[in-house]
Parts: structure tokens; sequence; C-alpha cells
């Protein structure tokens, strides 16, 4: 138990114990293990995806294709703050979104977020303050983040993503390498009650 707390622990616990749901042994082995690689490519997707958008958009447009380059471009035009000031502001609107979710009464916490979210989206696209698809990467953020089935897991996601948009908006893509890198040695030099954190089995 935890002191002054009515919950409790399990350990030790592994960074894949934290992928894997309560319903997967009911389902048939090729459904449990679909749902989870679903969960890891949402974890990619709502861990990097922000970091890369900067890096591409500021730093290295090149990437994209001609076509999808002067799409997003022509959707920046009217927007007057770098892309940083652009995902910041949205990650800490989305942020803002989650927790009213969870501090509203349960009976109309999902309308007044749903709603919250499409008002704050359509607003920004209309003032110009974010680009069109600024709304996507964020919404893929957001919903990515959800699929991840531990609390705890996907709450220190959302604080790893913001380490990771600020060396995107210095260092670029080489900011994005340098981050996943540290994280993935911080990662492997952790113990849960003496156990490897990211030991497989």
């Amino acid at each position: 138990m935890i002191e002054g707390s009515s919950w409790a622990l399990i350990g030790p616990a592994t960074f894949f114990d934290f992928f894997k749901s309560m319903d997967d042994p009911v389902h048939l082995p090729i459904i449990s293990k679909f749902m989870v690689c679903i969960r890891y490519v949402a974890l990619l997707i709502t861990l990097v995806l922000p970091a890369l958008y900067i890096s591409i958009i500021s730093y290295s447009p090149d990437l994209l294709k001609v076509q999808f380059a002067l799409l997003v471009a022509g959707s920046r035009m009217s927007v007057p703050f770098p892309s940083y000031v652009e995902i910041m502001f949205m990650l800490i609107m989305t942020e803002f979104l989650i927790e009213a979710s969870i501090r509203l009464p349960k009976t109309i916490s999902p309308t007044a977020t749903t709603v919250g979210g499409l008002i704050l989206g359509q607003a920004a696209t209309e003032a110009g303050l974010v680009a069109e698809v600024m709304i996507i990467v964020i919404s893929a953020v957001a919903i990515s983040n959800f699929v991840i089935p531990v609390n705890s897991m996907h709450q220190a996601i959302r604080v790893i993503r913001y380490p990771l948009v600020i060396l995107a908006s210095f260092l670029g893509t080489v900011g994005v390498v340098i981050g996943i890198l540290a994280l993935m040695a911080y990662l492997c030099n952790l113990r849960s009650l003496g156990k490897p954190y990211m030991k497989l089995l």
C-alpha cells in the first residue's frame, strides 16, 4: 500500500506490462497480439509525432513530397507563429481539456470536452493561430494517448512529449533522435524491485 493513499502498487513491473489490458486473455491470441501492436504504434504516434512535426516543418521540409510540402506551407501562410509555438499552444490546450474531462461530472464531461475541442480547433484555425495540419496532428496525438490501457503510462508519456518538442525546436531531427536515445538509455537503466524495467519476459 502507498502511504497516505488508498491505492496499492504491484511490482515488479516492466515497460511491456503497461501495454497489456485486463481483457487481453479473453480474446484469441492473434487478436490480443494485434491489439498490443496497435498500442505500441499509438505510443510512437503520441510520443514522437509532435516533435517530428516541428523538426520536419522547421528544419527538414525537403523530406516531404513536393505536393505535401506545398499543402503544409499553404496551410501555414496565415499562421504568425513558428511551428514550435503552434504545437506547444495546442498541446497545452489539449492538456486543459484532458484535465477538465477528469474534473467535470461524468454525465457531462464527454460532451463538454468534445464540444470544447471542436470549438477550440475551429476557432484557432479560423483565427489563423494554427494550421489545419496542426489540428490533425494534435488529434492523432490525443487519440493515440488514450489507446494505452494503463493510466500511469499515458500520463508519463504526456510529460515526456515536452522535452522531445523542446529538443526538436532547437536541434530539429537530430534533437528528436538524441531525445529518443536518451529516453531509451534511461529506461534500460531502470530497475523495478531489482528486475530490469525493459526486460522482455
